[in-house]
């Protein structure tokens, strides 16, 4: 079969080590899995302390220009969620990963991948790594979809199977050579984002790399991330719900999570007094325009310093985060910064400072 005949369209791209092979010692036939293996190795030598509040989260340095924050961020609700998966990984099978679109989904799985390859040591068998993919929209039905499903799954975890070997092979035997390649690399999770897109003969697929996993003493966990009406789906497949050790809701972030979202960002917001009302309307308006959804505050607030460059703002405030919530691209932020928006408002600082009237007298 050949790479266009699938219709399971994966980007090899997405993630952090997706694309590429990491360790090769296989695993014995008798080696069992540790029973502490729903959880994260020990962790490296330590780190010079960070303050209190960010210890466990990736940071930006203050004394960095803020317009590229890290991509990915520990937050809460992203170690609740990978905490609730490790949990589950004990007992294979699958985790289902619920929510809207721009409520984090996606960076937890890159993240969690991520910490998994920081910690692997391969001379410790509870420690393991993780493959993040993305599937595309299946057109389901037909008989050969669960041997294409496996070979989709292939190509993301290794190279696309060559024509002559998948010929030769039925959807257990694909299936078989997913496992091989796992157990090579001791990856024991996999991290499909996009799942709801899937056909019920690809989840089928998927349940049978499980069960060859586990007959073949390489189990795994095979984490289904999509979008809120996924755990519907799931419910309607019997012998896939049984099998959910784990239902992993994102839900829309409070207040008060996106204020420590953007602290752990931002140096400005870290900055910010919570108890001043007119500091504190900066954050709830970053939250109401971007819905609590972390996914889009990131994006919202690079923005808002792009246009605090070309305006010569300086800092942050109110007036500036409604301004490019009104204007919300490049284009028309160049027209404003050309009106001399910027430039008026400074001399309207400048003219408050110093106690004048806007004519020019005392007041």
């Amino acid at each position: 079969m050949g790479q266009t005949e699938q219709v399971i369209s994966i980007d090899r791209t997405s993630g952090t080590a997706a694309s590429r092979r990491i360790g090769t010692t296989p695993l014995a036939d008798d080696v069992e899995l540790d029973a502490t293996e729903g959880g994260l190795a020990p962790p490296t030598p330590p780190k010079p302390p960070a303050p209190p509040d960010y210890d466990d989260g990736i940071r930006w340095p203050d004394d960095v220009p803020n317009d590229e924050p890290p991509e990915l961020v520990m937050t809460p609700t992203a170690r609740e969620a990978i905490n609730q998966i490790l949990d589950a990984h004990k007992q294979g099978g699958f985790a289902v990963v619920s929510g809207l679109a721009g409520l984090g989904k996606t960076s937890m799985a890159m993240l969690l991948e991520q910490r998994l390859e920081q910690r692997y040591d391969p001379s410790k068998k509870q420690t393991f790594l993780a493959r993040y993919f993305e599937v595309g929209t299946s057109s389901g039905g037909d008989k050969a979809t669960m041997k294409r499903m496996c070979l989709s799954v292939y190509a993301a975890i290794a190279e696309p199977m060559p024509r002559g070997v998948a010929n030769q092979l039925d959807a257990r035997g694909v299936a078989k050579e997913v496992v091989n390649e796992l157990a090579l690399n001791r990856v024991r999770m996999l991290l499909i984002d996009e799942a709801g897109g899937l056909s019920v003969r690809d989840v089928r697929a998927l349940m049978l790399i499980g069960n060859v996993a586990a007959r073949m003493g390489h189990r795994i966990q095979i984490v289904l991330i999509g979008m809120d009406d996924l755990p519907r789906k799931v419910k309607k497949l019997p012998q896939i719900d049984r099998r959910v050790h784990a239902w992993v809701p994102f839900r829309a972030y409070s207040v008060e999570d996106t204020y420590d979202l953007l602290a752990r960002l931002y140096p400005h917001f870290r900055a910010l007094d919570p108890d001043d009302r007119a500091q504190w309307r900066q954050v709830t308006y970053v939250h109401k325009v971007c819905g609590g959804r972390p996914g889009l505050v990131v994006p919202f607030i690079s923005l808002v310093e792009r246009a605090r460059t070309k305006l010569n703002w300086g800092r942050i405030d109110l007036e500036l985060l409604e301004s490019v919530h009104a204007l919300r691209n490049e284009y028309e932020l160049e027209l404003l910064r050309q009106s001399g928006f910027g430039a008026q408002r400074e001399r309207k600082t400048r003219r408050d400072g110093r106690g004048e009237t806007q004519d020019g007298g005392a007041e």
